[in-house]
């Protein structure tokens, strides 16, 4: 019976531990759901703790094959951070479902047939996610873990010699490279071990002769249990203790007091005096010798308010990344480094994440900020700081860094106090299409939906009152989901416009447009009057129902309880595109007699806007404008056709630019030297378009310097051969060079301006 329905679990764990015996990357949660739909994060963790714990794996399943065991890890980590995810934003079901897995639990706990070692494991999983079980189950486990060694207990362990020769050996290690590591070593162990057992351990690591140790037993006070960093915080109050403490220990203890609670902080005071008073001298703060800054790459901050920083080092000859999510009401969170590797280790890392996720190369202007911010939001939180930040911040140069609250509102009146263009209308205006179009062009709004209790009780009433996918479903949404939400998303457009102001490239986002969204929101704009808010809502009127699930919404229509409208779209499902009717205006409008001497055709504007979409740095509106009328300016009828024939070429750009986005580039001409109807040569022109637009953002030396010479290489044979065309003269008896492979061009550019015109390792 137990093996029937299991095995839907032992048919996943199979398949997955296969694609990771093949070189396949770690899946997130929603790639696990994407790809076995019919079962929920819980499903899989109740189902593990029935299988894999009560029943021992199966027969054996588990050790049949070591990628068994390394699929599970995967999936029940992957498993766990989505209930923590839902569970650190309040959301009822996720605090429901905590609460009866910490019952199953506390039944395996009691189970005479368990898989003691499994369990084990499990719980550790638990605590080094990042959840807090309750009292009562920390009290069950300790038990547990006491009986399960009472043969050979913990407290006796520890005073045997063996046991610090064994724990010695480990400090010395070459795997164990810093009191950082050690720390990691034992410090999910801790939150399970009786508290007298686990506070004797961490002191005696104070007496070890290997200096690792000693400065490993500090960083317990950073400990996520309080019981395990108030029973250390006792022993170091004595004179014994503290004659441990080294003058650099002495430094981190100031460091941290302040990232202490009230309590905490008064006792790390007594300390600091009582070592000051002996005469322990602070051991001056500096980066350490031989460690180097590389680069700081941080995501787009997601519809969670998440937001991963990752850092680059080189420490000596070797190197490491040391990353941590700042969250929004909880501050730095799920904290790591890897042990010192190579470049190459550590750069498949960075590129991993910068596949997965929208990332921008950022100075240390940004961390300067939001590293501050972070560590108050961990107090206000009680979310006690991981010691990896302190070795984060001693890389960084930044040992000594203390909370700071950061006020959103200042920093967008100082912004708007010295750059008058964020308070322009027709500034306002066009930004607000720009942004209006991320939420289907750009990657880094990945998540930008709301999901929690009242979003979803909001979203029901509305599917109820006025149906599923119905134009008034979507008028309506955005005022009554976004509304209560406005300060919420004013302090992550600040956010995201330091994020983009600090970027250490020149492809990006605008931090401007982050700028005015904010600016709009301060000001009170109605919700449904800013069109990147309309998306937001839209999207998570599609998130519900897609959780709903198609069978959900039958029953409901069949009850009469919606109406589902499927031919109404809640939100573009394709690119941009231009009416002809416009491009014919446009068309007209620049070969009218009118117009200037050296004034583009319709084919040179379309090449150039394909280069500047391809182009490494953005280009405005006040550059490209001038050169498509030869920079002599233009005659217009009245401000009204003004407004309509720029109106139609930013559509057009825009057109284009998804083409490159999208990778789906066109031509908008045969590639065929004739004139195909025109009084020019269509084609020839395309490329005299694509060679202005390679001029106007910064021409070949902007667009080669930072790529790798095969790349740069590539770009200039194409680059090349659009040149050459450009050049073509009509009477020539041969056609150029190449022309038979001129998709080529645009392959190679859309190539290149979507995978290394972003940041190069």
């Amino acid at each position: 019976m137990v093996k029937n329905q299991s095995d839907w679990l032992v048919k996943i764990l199979d398949e997955y531990g296969s694609y990771l015996k093949e070189g396949g990357r770690s899946w997130g949660w929603y790639e696990f759901r994407d790809e076995y739909p019919e079962h929920s994060y819980f499903d899989v963790l109740e189902q593990i703790v029935h299988t894999f714990v009560y029943f021992g794996g199966l027969g054996g399943f588990l050790e049949k094959d070591p990628y068994h065991m390394d699929a599970l890890e995967h999936i029940v980590n992957a498993s766990l951070q989505e209930l923590l995810i839902q569970f650190r934003d309040g959301q009822q079901y996720a605090l429901d479902k905590w609460k009866e897995f910490e019952k199953k639990l506390l039944v395996a706990l009691k189970q005479k047939n368990v898989d003691k070692e499994l369990l084990h494991w499990l719980l550790l999983q638990i605590t080094d996610v990042g959840f807090k079980p309750s009292e009562s189950f920390l009290d069950a486990t300790r038990k547990w873990m006491a009986d399960r060694f009472e043969a050979e207990s913990v407290e006796e362990a520890i005073d045997e010699t063996e046991m610090q020769d064994a724990l010695s050996d480990l400090a010395k290690n070459d795997v164990i490279d810093t009191e950082f590591s050690f720390y990691e070593v034992f410090a999910n162990q801790m939150t399970h071990l009786p508290q007298i057992a686990a506070t004797e351990l961490v002191i005696s690591f104070l007496c070890f002769e290997e200096e690792k140790a000693r400065e490993a037993a500090l960083l317990f006070l950073l400990h996520p249990d309080k019981d395990v960093r108030n029973n250390i915080l006792g022993y170091l109050c004595t004179e014994t203790y503290q004659s441990f403490i080294s003058s650099l220990g002495l430094r981190r203890l100031i460091t941290i007091r302040n990232w202490l609670c009230e309590d905490e902080r008064q006792k790390v005071d007594g300390i600091i005096r009582d070592l000051r008073v002996s005469g322990l001298e602070v051991k001056p703060a500096k980066i350490p010798e031989g460690a180097q800054l590389i680069k700081n790459l941080v995501s787009s901050i997601d519809g969670a308010g998440a937001q991963t920083i990752l850092s680059f080092f080189r420490v000596g000859n070797k190197y490491r990344l040391i990353g941590a999510v700042i969250k929004e009401r909880y501050g730095l969170l799920d904290v790591w480094s890897t042990p010192l590797s190579t470049k190459k280790e550590c750069s498949e890392v960075l590129l991993r994440m910068s596949d997965e996720v929208y990332c921008l190369e950022v100075s240390m202007d940004y961390l300067q900020k939001m590293l501050p911010y972070g560590l108050t939001l961990n107090l206000l939180a009680d979310q006690i700081v991981p010691p990896e930040v302190l070795m984060w911040l001693e890389l960084l140069g930044m040992g000594a860094l203390q909370p700071q609250p950061f006020n959103h509102r200042q920093v967008l009146h100082e912004w708007q106090k010295e750059n008058a263009e964020l308070l322009g209308e027709a500034t306002i205006k066009k930004s607000l299409e720009t942004s209006g179009k991320w939420h289907w062009r750009k990657d880094f709004t990945l998540g930008w939906f709301e999901q929690d209790d009242e979003a979803e009780r909001i979203v029901d009433e509305l599917f109820a009152q006025h149906g599923v996918g119905t134009a008034e479903t979507a008028r309506l949404a955005p005022g009554l989901i976004m509304e209560d939400r406005r300060e919420k998303w004013l302090m992550r457009f600040v956010h995201l416009g330091l994020w983009a102001k600090s970027n250490a490239k020149k492809r990006g986002p605008l931090w401007k447009d982050f700028a005015i969204l904010a600016g709009q929101l301060d000001k009170g704009v109605p919700m449904q009057d800013l069109p990147i808010m309309g998306e937001i809502a839209q999207k998570t009127l599609e998130y519900y129902m897609e959780v709903r699930g198609e069978a959900w919404w039958d029953e409901k229509a069949e009850a009469g309880a919606v109406e589902v409208d499927e031919d109404d779209e809640l939100s573009p499902n394709s690119y941009h595109t231009i009416d002809e009717d416009d491009l014919a205006t446009l068309e007209q409008f620049l070969e009218h007699e009118d117009r200037a001497l050296g004034t583009q055709n319709i084919h040179q504007i379309q090449g150039m806007f394909f280069a500047m979409a391809c182009a490494p740095v953005e280009v405005s509106a006040d550059i490209w404008l001038p050169s498509v009328f030869g920079g002599l300016g233009c005659h217009y009828r009245n401000k009204k056709q003004r407004e309509e024939i720029v109106g139609i070429m930013f559509d057009l750009y825009d057109c284009i630019t998804d083409t490159v986005l999208y990778a789906v580039p066109n031509l908008p001409c045969e590639i065929a030297l004739d004139d195909q109807g025109h009084k020019y040569l269509p084609l020839k022109a395309w490329c005299q378009g694509v060679v202005e637009g390679i001029k106007v953002s910064g021409g070949l030396e902007e667009w080669c310097g930072d790529l790798k010479k095969s790349v740069s290489k590539e770009l200039r044979v194409e680059i090349d051969l659009v040149a050459e065309v450009a050049y073509y003269h009509d009477n020539k008896d041969e056609d150029p060079d190449g022309l038979e492979n001129f998709w080529s061009v645009l392959e190679t550019m859309v190539d290149i301006a979507n995978n290394c015109f972003q940041d190069e390792l």
